[in-house]
């Protein structure tokens, strides 16, 4: 019989499938000790069991997506932003939260530049986000445009989410610490945008909601 945990992990992976194309890895996995290889091994050596067990179950589904895809066995090591160093071929990403984690791996394709996506597990949250507001959000219009969205969900975590997997998709290209008030949300033209350091990126943002937990998505194009 499938419990309540296996039908969220089956529902967060069908939200992150609609909005990728078929030949998308994408999996979703309970958080645990998984195997992985010795450099991975060294990045947390001195971390404490609940970021060691984030970090193998990462590292483990997304050495599933590789071989999906047809890649060799590797490392993936860790960027100067913490972000995962994915083969030259690869776009992916990864994310983690209470007692998920979520891995989106493909191909690369000349259109679609990076990918980011977030998963947060709101009762964690749902105390702090008002006292942190003035941490990512730059202004109302900010937390009013996430009523684009038409879920039925806190708009300072949607926004939160959001900004969080911008970050992810951008980390590789800014290759600079990124402050997620560096952020700034806009609509146009029926679409929500964003502006980082400058740069005004062509962008795709999603959101959906499985129980309690929040799935976001940025993809970048050319």
């Amino acid at each position: 019989m499938n419990t309540k945990e296996d039908k969220i992990i089956t529902n967060v992976t069908n939200i992150l499938y609609k909005w990728f194309p078929k030949k998308t890895f994408i999996e979703t996995a309970k958080i645990n000790n998984y195997p992985i290889l010795p450099k991975e091994k060294k990045l947390i050596i001195n971390a404490v069991s609940k970021r060691k067990k984030e970090f193998s179950t990462g590292r483990w589904l997304s050495r599933r997506g590789l071989k999906y895809l047809g890649f060799p066995e590797t490392e993936i090591l860790t960027g100067y932003l913490r972000n995962p160093i994915w083969p030259d071929k690869i776009n992916g990403s990864i994310s983690h939260d209470n007692k998920l984690c979520a891995v989106v791996i493909m191909k690369k394709i000349p259109s679609l530049t990076n990918i980011g996506i977030d998963i947060i597990y709101f009762p964690k949250y749902s105390n702090r986000l008002k006292d942190l507001e003035s941490m990512f959000v730059i202004d109302k219009d900010e937390i009013d445009i996430m009523n684009e969205f038409s879920l039925n969900f806190d708009s300072l975590a949607i926004l939160f989410s959001i900004k969080e997997s911008i970050i992810k998709a951008m980390s590789s290209e800014i290759n600079s610490f990124i402050d997620m008030k560096d952020i700034k949300i806009f609509y146009e033209n029926k679409k929500i945008k964003f502006i980082i350091k400058n740069k005004k990126p062509n962008v795709d943002i999603f959101a959906g909601v499985s129980y309690n937990y929040l799935i976001t998505t940025a993809k970048i194009y050319n």
